[in-house]
């Protein structure tokens, strides 16, 4: 899985700065999102990623619903596949630098050069597993949490049980994470203090 069909992989790091490529982690998924490239000819990492993990990944860029996306292995692996598909897709450019978040770490481990599609995909695959394993032992859940101070998102976290700030992604952007009730709880309570926004991420 070292070529696309197309072209031999691009060396990412060009002799100055131009372009910077940031990969997204899970939460980025969408029903569908490999319709776009299904006709480029990238798609063939898709085809080999299926016979690689013996699953048909078409169907879950293709066809998966948003409850199936949900499940953190199903979505980390539409993620990273999804973002190789739009990588491999641009035309040439001068990338410099490159950087993931949480999943995204491991896409742009791949843009680099320091990890081949196929073993980042196995990667994905084991990670998503295991993760998949501990959330089916404690059902839980994660919602981003917009409009709010951090410290007051904090202050509420601490008042429910089973509910924790898990990131703070950006001023007045956190994610809470904890059992699902936890997390309706504080949904309830930041709702009530005036939150703008509260979106359920991800489930078991």
């Amino acid at each position: 899985m070292t070529t696309d069909g197309a072209a031999a992989p691009r060396p990412c790091l060009g002799p100055s700065p131009v372009t910077a490529l940031v990969l997204p982690g899970q939460g980025s998924q969408r029903p569908g999102a490999g319709a776009p490239w299904r006709r480029f000819p990238a798609w063939s990492l898709v085809e080999r990623g299926s016979d690689l993990l013996d699953r048909d990944l078409a169907h879950l860029l293709l066809d998966a619903d948003a409850d199936q996306l949900r499940r953190t292995g199903e979505a980390q692996l539409a993620t990273f596949l999804v973002s190789l598909l739009a990588w491999r897709s641009l035309p040439d450019l001068d990338v410099a630098v490159v950087a993931g978040h949480s999943l995204g770490e491991l896409t742009a481990l791949v843009v680099a050069g320091v990890l081949t599609p196929e073993a980042g995909l196995l990667l994905v695959a084991e990670r998503g597993a295991a993760m998949q394993a501990a959330a089916d032992a404690a059902p839980g859940t994660m919602a981003a949490v917009l409009g709010l101070p951090d410290d007051d998102v904090d202050e509420v976290c601490q008042q429910v049980d089973g509910a924790w700030p898990a990131s703070f992604n950006a001023p007045a952007h956190v994610v809470v994470s904890g059992t699902v009730e936890g997390v309706a709880a504080v949904g309830a309570a930041l709702r009530a203090g005036g939150a703008r926004r509260r979106c359920r991420c991800c489930r078991p």
